[in-house]
């Protein structure tokens, strides 16, 4: 909701404030306290861009490169519109120089709503995928305790210990998260793509700490989790010993894994 206030908010803001500009801006040659305005007007365009620049940058400063420079771009070009539209109509024209402060208007317009606009579908889709690496995380949970059950109770040494075994339904394409560049690993067998996971980066995206532990793991057992890498600073999806999936933000996360590395699993968290 906060982020569809902003994608409602600053347009319109952007766009109530350039059609006011609008109305103080003087027909070309204009003196005295009409220039004045002119020029204040003119400070205030220069002041909705800054505006709208600094609102993206605080509401998510990792923004895209891309979808930045294609939003000033946008921007730039309804500058240049309205611009060359105030040069080319008579200069008797009454509302010749509104035209240029319109085209600021209509820029801030597309900067703010494509900017944002994009953030919005691209947070959508990290939502989407988050929830995808959970549902992963859990398929993997199904496959370990298949596997401990038909090994005496024992987890596998590695995740890719559950491809080879027959006895267990599960699919290579589990071990990949959707949110990183990571593909599944290529192989015409089992074995194939067992090896290819073990020996080749990129086809796991998970990090294993079942290995030795049995299915009487608890509840605050931790069996994998997300590389800390899969979803930039968000945090991490874990997989616990009674198979429910969690995710911790980053303070929790980090907490966690310097707990798994001086061998304290389940980890402390308080």
């Amino acid at each position: 909701m906060e982020l569809l206030g902003w994608l409602v908010g600053l347009p319109l803001t952007g766009l109530l404030l350039g059609i006011t500009a609008r109305r103080k801006v003087p027909a070309p040659g204009s003196t005295g306290r009409r220039a004045r305005r002119a020029t204040v007007a003119g400070r205030i365009e220069v002041g909705l861009v800054c505006v709208v620049a600094v609102a993206v940058v605080l509401l998510h400063p990792k923004i895209n490169v891309a979808i930045l420079g294609a939003s000033l771009g946008l921007s730039l070009a309804g500058l240049a519109t309205g611009r060359g539209l105030s040069v080319l109509l008579p200069a008797d024209t009454p509302w010749r120089a509104e035209v240029g402060v319109g085209g600021i208007a209509l820029g801030l317009f597309l900067l703010a709503t494509l900017t944002l606009g994009l953030l919005f579908l691209s947070k959508l889709r990290e939502r989407d995928n988050r929830e995808n690496c959970a549902f992963n995380l859990h398929q993997i949970g199904i496959a370990l305790l298949e596997y401990a059950d038909r090994n005496g109770g024992a987890f596998p040494p590695t995740l890719a210990s559950l491809i080879t075994d027959p006895h267990v339904d599960f699919r290579v394409r589990a071990l990949v998260c959707p949110s990183t560049t990571d593909s599944p690993a290529p192989g015409a067998t089992p074995d194939q793509q067992a090896h290819a996971i073990q020996t080749e980066p990129g086809h796991l995206s998970y990090v294993y700490a079942g290995k030795g532990l049995t299915n009487q793991a608890t509840a605050a057992t931790v069996l994998a989790y997300d590389n800390p890498h899969n979803h930039g600073d968000a945090g991490i999806e874990v997989l616990f010993g009674d198979g429910h999936v969690e995710f911790l933000d980053k303070a929790r996360a980090d907490r966690m894994k310097a707990e798994l590395q001086s061998g304290h699993n389940p980890p402390q968290m308080r």
